[in-house]
């Protein structure tokens, strides 16, 4: 069995930043700007394209023309912030006046010409290189173990691996990840218990979790288990569907890593 934690660290990916602004020139400077700052810029001209791949992409940012020639922006910015998860990604206004933003909560509004120095600025504040999502696996399985961690790295996610409950909370004391992949049969402290604990805890309690279980629930099990994220069954779940989940719930609700 793992004695200590075993943490896979990757490099940090880019940060994506969707640019929705139907002037040409306005997205061939930001495309070389954000590029040129190290991010991997997505720029397209239509607003009901540009909604299509937020959801998508579900980039770190997205900067949007409210004045754009053949769609109200307005509408398609408050598309953005009434639509989960999009409506917790950094929206920044172009084109728009600080007292034009009305009920949006946009991080920023820019007028055009662009500072982009400004503009570059304001993306660093929002979006810190240690913010980056950590997932914790928690599964006795070295090799099932193995395989999830590899799985989860090769998406540039920063992986903590824990072989059994007790090892997970040891973990949790020092940071708190962006969500737990949690087996449930597990020795010592099994899954359930884990999950309780989670519970009572207030700095643990909100952590998302997703369940991948080999044992068949029973209604008192799923009872125990309220609250969880996602219950998947271990002999015959789709991994993709998975992964969009981890996904999602990173995206979201990335932590800074503790102490």
């Amino acid at each position: 069995s793992v004695s200590t934690i075993c943490e896979l660290s990757t490099k940090t990916s880019k940060k994506t930043i969707l640019v929705i602004d139907d002037d040409a020139e306005t997205r061939e400077t930001l495309h070389f700007s954000l590029t040129d700052a190290g991010y991997d810029a997505v720029c397209v001209a239509d607003g009901q394209q540009g909604m299509v791949l937020a959801d998508e992409l579900l980039p770190d940012a997205i900067l949007l023309n409210v004045q754009l020639s053949h769609q109200d922006g307005w509408s398609i910015g408050h598309q953005l912030k009434t639509t989960a998860p999009l409506a917790q990604i950094p929206l920044i206004l172009l084109s728009a006046a600080e007292a034009q933003t009305g009920q949006l909560n946009v991080v920023a509004s820019l007028p055009k010409p662009i500072d982009h120095i400004r503009l570059l600025d304001i993306i660093g504040t929002q979006l810190p290189e240690n913010s980056g999502p950590k997932i914790l696996v928690v599964e006795d399985d070295a090799n099932a173990r193995d395989i999830m961690g590899r799985s989860l790295q090769q998406h540039d996610w920063t992986v903590a691996l824990a072989a059994n409950g007790q090892q997970a909370l040891d973990y949790l004391n020092n940071t708190i990840p962006s969500l737990i992949i949690l087996d449930l049969m597990m020795p010592g402290m099994d899954g359930f218990e884990f999950v309780q604990t989670l519970r009572q805890t207030p700095n643990w309690c909100n952590i998302p979790v997703i369940v991948v279980t080999a044992k068949t629930l029973t209604a008192k099990d799923q009872q125990r288990l309220r609250g969880v994220f996602r219950i998947y069954p271990k002999a015959d779940f789709n991994r993709q569907d998975l992964l969009d989940d981890v996904r999602s719930l990173a995206k979201i609700n990335g932590t800074p890593v503790a102490g």
